[in-house]
């Protein structure tokens, strides 16, 4: 029940809030966010990466708009900044006292929603590179929600791959949850601005799209 080891860009400042995920005693939240960049830090030891070694990053997050203090929904397949952005996690490579690279690493997951509290998952891969392994300071940092909405995270993690996602990264089968067994649609996107959504079961989901104002709007792996 402490802030130690968290920082923030910019002056968003931090704060536990209660309750957080699942019930669990604690989230930490922004408390002011004027600027879309900035968001909850930390430094990542760097040291413990092993060059070419792939990492899944995973976080529930849910937003806060200072509006009316409610759970605010973004929009997880937005291309551009907006207001509906969802929130994305990215490094900072610093080498000799210069920010060299910014490298995103995991998106929020889609279709979000406001059941479950507003909660919902951020999760991506990266492979960890020489310039990753090498540099002075690697910060990982939560950013991309629209000024004014406070980005609330809980369970952050970066971990080696399993052996079912470095699975996903072969020749094997060239696209990743093709058959929906995660139950979302990470690895999907969208061309234009129409909205995904998932419908069946355990056993059986499906990918619909929505609001397709043009005939080329549609998924995209």
């Amino acid at each position: 029940n402490s802030l130690q080891y968290w920082w923030y860009i910019g002056n968003a400042r931090l704060q536990l809030v209660q309750p957080g995920y699942g019930g669990s005693n604690y989230a930490l939240s922004t408390v002011t966010r004027q600027y879309w960049i900035w968001g909850q830090s930390q430094v990542i030891s760097n040291s413990c990466l092993q060059t070419g070694l792939r990492y899944e990053v995973s976080a529930m997050v849910k937003l806060v708009s200072d509006a009316d203090d409610s759970d605010f929904l973004c929009n997880p397949h937005l291309l551009y900044m907006g207001h509906n952005h969802c929130p994305t996690v990215t490094i900072k490579i610093e080498k000799g006292g210069v920010d060299t690279q910014y490298l995103e690493i995991a998106r929020t997951i889609g279709p979000t929603s406001l059941r479950n509290a507003g909660w919902n998952e951020i999760y991506g891969t990266f492979t960890a590179t020489e310039d990753i392994r090498d540099a002075d300071s690697v910060d990982m940092y939560f950013s991309k929600a629209w000024s004014g909405i406070q980005i609330v995270i809980d369970d952050v993690s970066i971990l080696p791959a399993s052996a079912a996602t470095n699975a996903l990264f072969t020749c094997d089968n060239l696209i990743k949850n093709g058959d929906l067994s995660y139950g979302d649609a990470r690895y999907w996107g969208v061309l234009g601005t129409p909205t995904l959504e998932m419908y069946g079961d355990t056993n059986n989901w499906m990918l619909i799209t929505k609001d397709r104002g043009l005939t080329w709007h549609g998924e995209e792996p």
